[in-house]
């Protein structure tokens, strides 16, 4: 099974909701270092971390920016990509082996439509990465 690491976002997960989602799902394991997604290509999956760890960053003037980890728990997505169907601007990668469930842009739609209270673990979700962006600062890298 799967469980969010906030625990007031899995609060809001019923069996019913994960059971839907592992039927839709697709597992898969993944060693470090793997790219999911780079700019101008679009990101097909909504990704759940179900263990290691995975980055976002983004390159340009001889530096890496790091936009967010995800870790056990996490969703991980380019919300320009994924949510609103653009090109991608960043880098998605795996920093370690990770275990993970994808699923697709339709199989996520349709399983917002069932259950309604997905809804507030996506506004919940955007909410927590938009305050530790705030809070911590783009990370720098010179490459």
């Amino acid at each position: 099974m799967f469980t969010f690491s906030n625990s007031e976002i899995s609060s809001l997960i019923s069996l019913r909701i994960k059971r839907a989602f592992l039927q839709k799902a697709r597992r898969l394991e993944l060693r470090e270092n793997v790219l999911l997604l780079s700019p101008g290509r679009y990101q097909e999956h909504l990704l759940f971390v179900k263990k290691g760890i995975i980055r976002c960053y983004y390159k340009g003037f001889q530096s890496e920016w790091i936009g967010w980890f995800a870790a056990e728990g996490d969703l991980a997505f380019s919300t320009e990509s994924f949510l609103n169907g653009s090109p991608s601007t960043e880098y998605i990668e795996t920093c370690t082996l990770v275990s993970l469930y994808q699923l697709t842009r339709q199989d996520c739609q349709d399983l917002l439509r069932e259950f309604s209270d997905l809804n507030q673990v996506g506004i919940d979700t955007s909410f927590r990465r938009l305050e530790n962006g705030i809070n911590t600062g783009a990370l720098i890298k010179q490459t």
